[in-house]
């Protein structure tokens, strides 16, 4: 059973993801946070494979969160979830440690696809952001500290 904690402060696709990924077979969502802060205390007694993060939340960003967990949680596998497509966002969430990307608006396969990519150690790119990524330099699993 993959352990799926998730880091958002909107209720409504933190209720979004839950249902979805607990419909899916093998995965159990084990914690929820809406902030950083939260998600720290929680993580230190909670078990978790993989951390779906949002990249905006109210007290610190979660691309500095992910370098946070990724230092204190190194087991933990991050996938970064937003509503942002930009370059930027993604390549500073990559190089902070995520091993993968979502666009909240992931199909249920997709996300299903992304944990299991993440958990076998691959690095994990949403479609869309693939080609937002191709035309210059890509990130490869090689770059992740």
């Amino acid at each position: 059973m993959i352990a799926v904690f998730i880091v958002d402060d909107h209720p409504v696709v933190v209720e979004g993801l839950k249902s979805v990924i607990e419909r899916s077979e093998g995965h159990q969502v084990t914690g929820v946070a809406c902030n950083a802060v939260e998600a720290i205390e929680l993580l230190k007694k909670t078990k978790a494979d993989v951390l779906l993060l949002d990249i905006n939340l109210p007290d610190i960003s979660g691309i500095d969160l992910c370098k946070k967990v990724r230092k204190e949680f190194p087991a933990i596998k991050i996938l970064g979830i937003s509503t942002f497509s930009e370059r930027s966002y993604i390549s500073r969430m990559i190089q902070n440690g995520a091993h993968g990307y979502l666009i909240k608006s992931a199909s249920k396969e997709e996300i299903a696809e992304a944990i299991a990519s993440v958990m076998q150690g691959k690095l994990y790119m949403s479609l869309d952001m693939e080609r937002l990524l191709q035309p210059n330099t890509v990130i490869t699993k090689n770059n992740l500290p």
